[in-house]
């Protein structure tokens, strides 16, 4: 009876002794990203006089991350002082090549879902939604994606 005892004495510290270690586990990683999130709001408020775009760049990194009032601050800061003048916000997969009219009044985005978006480039407002293709293999070129987002400045 009394190995019985110990036993489950000893299973019961087991226990608890994992419920600490999990929750310390989950307390050292919301520390990291917190520090992670506030790094890189910090460089991107301290690039914004030299470079906007990646101070934008690295404030939307941070709030991917986790968002914080600092992390906000280097977000509307970056955003304020970039030169970005419209952003087309209607995709939902990777853009990966984009084309202006040749008189400028236009602007299309081929994106990774198979589509090309066309938008009016001045006030940003959606013309078409063109489906070329088979959305595994997407409309534009292997170029860098842009996250689903086209910006013109």
């Amino acid at each position: 009876m009394s190995v019985a005892l110990v036993v489950a004495l000893i299973l019961g510290v087991a226990v608890v002794q994992r419920r600490e270690a999990v929750s310390q586990r989950a307390q050292a990683i919301e520390q990291r990203d917190l520090a992670r999130s506030g790094d890189l709001a910090s460089a991107a408020l301290s690039q914004i006089s030299i470079d906007p775009e990646l101070s934008l760049l690295l404030a939307i990194e941070a709030a991917e991350i986790r968002r914080t009032a600092r992390v906000e601050e280097a977000l509307r800061e970056s955003l304020k002082a970039s030169q970005i003048e419209l952003v087309f916000d209607e995709y939902e997969a990777d853009v990966n090549d984009i084309s202006f009219s040749p008189d400028g009044a236009w602007v299309a985005g081929a994106a990774d879902d198979g589509t090309i978006r066309v938008f009016d480039a001045t006030s940003g407002e959606p013309l078409h939604t063109i489906v070329t293709g088979d959305p595994e293999t997407g409309a534009g070129s292997d170029r860098t994606p842009a996250r689903g987002v086209l910006a013109l400045r």
